[in-house]
């Protein structure tokens, strides 16, 4: 989004799933005194939306709308800072995080499970491929 505004496209807003942090806090300033508008949907303990590190000095860009389970169970608007502690920055474990999307299949792993029960299909290589046997190659 940034680049495109930079080129002088113009944007309503954008919408991102699963989004690391893309830049330090100033960026985030920047990017919202720009006029962007972002709305970052998370998933409860989504490990991709902790990277890189805010330690390291990495910030999220607003505004962060948090899932914490099934879509059907609703979603939290954030405060709109980009590192809300009530939404996906309560969980601070990115190891463990990651340990649930290797266990069974990745079917643990909520990077994959976006608006989970309002579809059928995991986010993951398989359900992409239409099966472990198909690929673009044999369409």
């Amino acid at each position: 989004m940034w680049d495109l505004h930079a080129a002088g496209i113009p944007l309503a807003v954008g919408y991102t799933f699963g989004q690391p942090r893309v830049g330090d806090e100033t960026f985030a300033k920047a990017f919202t005194a720009a006029g962007l508008r972002q709305w970052r949907v998370t998933h409860d303990r989504d490990p991709v939306v902790h990277l890189p590190p805010e330690a390291l000095g990495f910030y999220h860009t607003a505004t962060e709308v948090y899932y914490p389970g099934l879509a059907s169970q609703g979603y939290t608007v954030c405060d709109g800072s980009g590192e809300d502690d009530n939404c996906a920055d309560q969980w601070w474990n990115v190891p463990d995080m990651i340990l649930d999307c290797l266990e069974d299949g990745e079917k643990h792993c909520d990077h994959l499970t976006y608006l989970w029960n309002a579809r059928t299909a995991y986010l993951d290589d398989t359900s992409c491929s239409n099966g472990p046997d198909h690929s673009l190659a044999d369409t």
